[in-house]
């Protein structure tokens, strides 16, 4: 009874750790593939460099960061991004290959 207990609670654990809280920010500058967006408030946990996020409807990955600015790599960002758009982005889900 207690190996269930602690299963059930370590999965609810993992499963609200998982679900990283997305981010808002705004476009400030679109270069190619490259977007600058600002937010405001904390940055999460996840805003790392290198990490792979959602942008839209694709992913994209964090060039760099600085207080509150935020470069990513997302292809076809100039023909989906305009300046001034606000965008919600959050860290994107690991696949399996071929996925």
């Amino acid at each position: 009874m207690r190996r269930m207990l602690f299963t059930a609670a370590l999965l609810a654990l993992v499963a609200t750790t998982a679900q990283a809280a997305p981010m808002t920010g705004k476009v400030v500058k679109v270069q190619g593939s490259e977007v600058r967006l600002v937010f405001s408030g904390k940055p999460a946990d996840w805003l790392k460099k290198g990490t792979t996020i959602k942008c839209h409807t694709a992913k994209a990955v964090i060039n760099a960061i600085a207080k509150d600015t935020v470069v990513v790599s997302c292809p076809g960002a100039d023909k989906k991004t305009k300046v001034g758009e606000t965008v919600t982005f959050d860290k994107a889900r690991a696949t399996g290959a071929g996925c």
